[in-house]
């Protein structure tokens, strides 16, 4: 799923630095079905800047199909939605549950009959070398599927942390850790606003996001 329009436009109202810039793209698995779609539930969060305020949050259920992301609800919270900062950070908390909870049947849609993922939790940390061993997979070399385009950097002994495992795919999670400690794989995420003002600047280096903690989704 590409960056939503809707987010783009919501963060450009923010323009001071004031702590590591961030970003949070992550899906939590619900179920599978018998033809290896996968029902999740997303969330999706910028601090381009790192500005201790409220920043636009977008969440809901999607499905991986196809080798791509669709959504299937979208909820946008912000500062208009919520009206202040306090109702802002209330909601946020709501929103922060839902998404930790385990799968509940009123998760399901149409298609998905069981929350049967938890077989499938592998909850294991690998080295690249060890993933590539165990899984026949160079992650240096496939396509990382993300909610945010994004490339990973490593070397073959930096670790990556295995979520899930389903027949034809892998769920990998970039926890905080991958950003700011060695010896952890982590995810380049290239930073839009920040870059329209290295732009403004006539740089010519892109600028990423400090730190991306998101999801990936790697085929088999």
């Amino acid at each position: 799923m590409k960056k939503s329009l809707a987010l783009a436009s919501l963060l450009s109202s923010f323009a001071f630095a004031t702590g590591p810039s961030m970003v949070d793209a992550r899906i939590q698995p619900l179920s599978i079905n018998d033809q290896s779609e996968l029902l999740y539930k997303y969330i999706l969060t910028e601090n381009p800047t790192g500005a201790h305020t409220a920043h636009p949050l977008i969440s809901g259920l999607g499905v991986f199909k196809d080798g791509k992301y669709i959504a299937l609800t979208q909820d946008i919270l912000d500062l208009t939605t919520a009206n202040s900062e306090e109702a802002y950070w209330a909601k946020r908390q709501i929103q922060d549950k839902w998404f930790a909870q385990a799968c509940e049947t009123d998760d399901l849609t149409e298609g998905f009959t069981a929350c049967n993922v938890k077989a499938n939790r592998k909850d294991q940390w690998l080295t690249l070398a060890e993933y590539k061993e165990q899984y026949g997979t160079d992650l240096l070399k496939v396509p990382h599927m993300t909610l945010h385009p994004s490339d990973i950097y490593a070397s073959s002994q930096d670790k990556v942390y295995v979520d899930y495992e389903f027949k034809p795919f892998v769920v990998l999670q970039f926890k905080t850790e991958s950003c700011f400690d060695d010896g952890f794989a982590s995810l380049v995420i290239a930073n839009t606003i920040m870059n329209d003002q290295a732009n403004d600047r006539n740089s010519i280096d892109p600028v990423p996001f400090d730190c991306a903690t998101a999801s990936a989704i790697i085929m088999k």
